[in-house]
């Protein structure tokens, strides 16, 4: 996540790489690639607007990846 902390800065790059790694936690669970409105349900307790925040945050990050990117648009799986 070495990519986060040099996009977003300190503190913001570590709450960057967390949001990553929460995203991608939920999609290995889930099995599936998700959107904001399901990690909302399932990961964040329903903290819409912190997510959405969080995700406002990544597109101002990587906005390389367009304005719909979302965390899996970073995700690298190995197997």
């Amino acid at each position: 996540m070495l990519v986060c902390l040099q996009r977003a800065g300190g503190f913001r790059g570590v709450r960057l790489a967390s949001f990553v790694n929460d995203w991608a936690i939920e999609e290995h669970r889930l099995g599936r690639q998700i959107g904001i409105e399901e990690f909302i349900r399932s990961w964040s307790a329903g903290k819409q607007k912190t997510a959405y925040n969080r995700q406002r945050e990544f597109r101002a990050a990587f906005p390389e990846l367009g304005p719909d990117a979302t965390p899996h648009d970073l995700i690298v799986w190995s197997e």
